[in-house]
């Protein structure tokens, strides 16, 4: 299951959605530089599949699934969540 959040970044103010976790035929990965996501395929049927190979991030980092939301302006990992919307698909 996902979810979109509501935050603002604790430091320049900003108010941004994000969303996390991923749907039934995908993860979400985030960047660990940037904060970037992507939706990456995934097979629930296979249990033994290996992690799929990811690409660097536009920006250099590393995807990953556990990273941390970013402010989309500074940067920081300093944020407020606020309410969040839930879905499947």
């Amino acid at each position: 299951m996902g979810a979109i959040f509501e935050a603002s970044c604790n430091r320049c103010g900003l108010q941004f959605d994000y969303s996390d976790g991923g749907g039934f035929y995908y993860d979400r990965y985030r960047c660990e530089d940037c904060g970037e996501t992507i939706a990456v395929t995934v097979d629930r049927d296979l249990n033994d599949a290996p992690p799929p190979t990811i690409e660097l991030c536009r920006c250099g980092g590393r995807f990953t699934l556990n990273a941390k939301p970013r402010c989309p302006d500074c940067r920081l990992t300093d944020i407020t969540t606020g309410e969040v919307i839930l879905f499947e698909d």
